[in-house]
């Protein structure tokens, strides 16, 4: 589980993997057989196309939705085997594949802050993974009720 949340010095949500935490994560993977399956957790999104989807395909994603990093851990953790980098904060259900590896961004437990669907088509939910040996698999789970608009 790594932690991707931080906030700025204005008071504003940051993502972002610090120093010290990418330190120790090149200490655990050096000591990690290349072969074992690996799984992340983090809130903050690594990898998403969320900004292709609401604000146009050139659009570049603001430190406040992303792992302004996230390069910087994509770069560590090639050649390792992961499985798949569980992601959240955009409150959108998608999953992009890149060379080998499942970047999973869940809904959320509210949605739309209550509301109802985010965007209009992401429930609130969760997701629920399995694993059975190097397999990987994963679904939505929707909660089935509907919030109140405001």
């Amino acid at each position: 589980t790594l932690d991707s949340v931080g906030i700025t010095p204005d008071g504003k949500w940051d993502g972002f993997l610090d120093k010290e935490q990418m330190i120790w994560l090149d200490d655990l993977l050096r000591k990690t057989p290349k072969s074992k399956p690996i799984v992340f957790l983090t809130h903050f999104p690594i990898f998403t196309i969320f900004s292709l989807y609401t604000s146009g395909t050139t659009s570049a994603l603001p430190p406040g939705l992303v792992v302004k990093n996230g390069l910087e851990f994509f770069n560590l953790i090639q050649g390792y085997n992961v499985k798949a980098v569980f992601q959240g904060h955009t409150h959108v259900l998608e999953e992009c594949s890149y060379l080998g590896a499942k970047y999973i961004t869940g809904g959320a437990v509210c949605g739309e802050w209550w509301k109802g669907k985010r965007l209009g088509v992401h429930s609130e939910g969760f997701i629920v993974a399995t694993c059975r040996g190097e397999e990987l698999s994963w679904k939505y789970v929707d909660y089935g009720w509907k919030a109140e608009k405001a």
